[in-house]
């Protein structure tokens, strides 16, 4: 059986990877990622802006050379002054309306970006154009994130290349905003998003702190256990030199929440556990504060009120 050669392949331990001058992650992740400095380039075409509900709500189209136009949605408080921003990256499935709550929510966490907002922060979020680009008639019942991820590794490229991409270039879209005080941006994603959260931090010029909610784990147990994992969430070859929580321990030393749910069907609490505790000793190898790690009662979710406490 094939699933057997896949387990084998899944089990050596990655290449040592200590080497002096910086951690070669980075420029690991940057090959892989292969995201094209022009690509990712990200302008407004245009805005709207309204008021509603004690909250300030930018509509943007934003423009890229890779992707087009595409929609993105800033909110804040609706008498802001300048302060701290998050770019909210949310989960394979999530729709821009729902995390900016402009439509219901189908899970009671998934409105974050507007959670964020009404805590104080001016968020901006994106679509991330991984839902109803292809006809339902061409998926065939397939997952039209599988089916991207597969259709880029035809161009030796990855569909979290192009994500990150995307959310390079609408972070710097965020910093520029007069609302933000551009050396006070930091990342939140969930699950997918939390993937794109990760690698963004990893390929940015300048720390940047993050939370990633409900994506911990080693690959080996997601990909080859419980076959969990999401193909769009993870660079082609990068299990020959890291494991997830290595691609973790590698942003110190900026600051790092991590977040799990000890119901969450899509992790094995006991691997995540293992894999925080490997995040916490390269934090400490860094000679950096430890990061936050958070066993949370809950699914496959996001602790808003924890991603905001000081």
């Amino acid at each position: 059986m094939q699933i057997r050669h896949l387990q084998r392949v899944l089990t050596p331990e990655p290449a040592p990877r200590d080497t002096p001058g910086g951690h070669p992650l980075r420029s690991i992740a940057r090959r892989l990622a292969r995201v094209e400095r022009e690509g990712s380039r990200v302008t407004v075409t245009a805005s709207a802006t309204t008021v509603r509900d004690g909250l300030r709500r930018e509509e943007l189209t934003l423009g890229s050379p890779a992707r087009g136009e595409f929609r993105a949605v800033l909110l804040s408080p609706e008498h802001a002054r300048p302060g701290p921003g998050v770019l909210v990256l949310g989960g394979k499935n999530a729709r821009l309306e729902q995390l900016t709550g402009e439509a219901a929510p189908d899970h009671p966490d998934r409105n974050t970006a507007e959670r964020l907002a009404r805590a104080g922060l001016t968020t901006l979020a994106f679509d991330h154009g991984v839902l109803g680009g292809v006809p339902s008639e061409r998926l065939g019942g397939r997952d039209e994130g599988a089916v991207l991820a597969h259709a880029f590794t035809l161009t030796g490229r990855c569909l979290l290349g192009a994500l990150v991409g995307d959310a390079l270039g609408v972070l710097a879209v965020l910093r520029a905003h007069p609302l933000v005080d551009g050396e006070r941006v930091g990342l939140l994603g969930h699950s997918m998003g939390a993937a794109v959260a990760l690698h963004t931090a990893l390929l940015a010029e300048r720390p940047l702190p993050v939370c990633a909610a409900s994506h911990l784990g080693t690959y080996p147990a997601l990909f080859g256990r419980l076959f969990t994992g999401f193909e769009g969430a993870v660079l082609p070859g990068i299990l020959e030199y890291a494991d997830l929580p290595d691609l973790y321990a590698a942003l110190a030393p900026a600051p790092l929440q991590l977040q799990y749910g000890t119901d969450d069907p899509f992790l094995d609490p006991a691997d995540a556990r293992a894999a925080a505790e490997t995040v916490r000793r390269g934090y400490r190898a860094a000679g950096a504060p430890e990061p936050e790690v958070l066993e949370l009662p809950m699914g496959h979710g996001t602790h808003v009120a924890h991603a905001v406490r000081p």
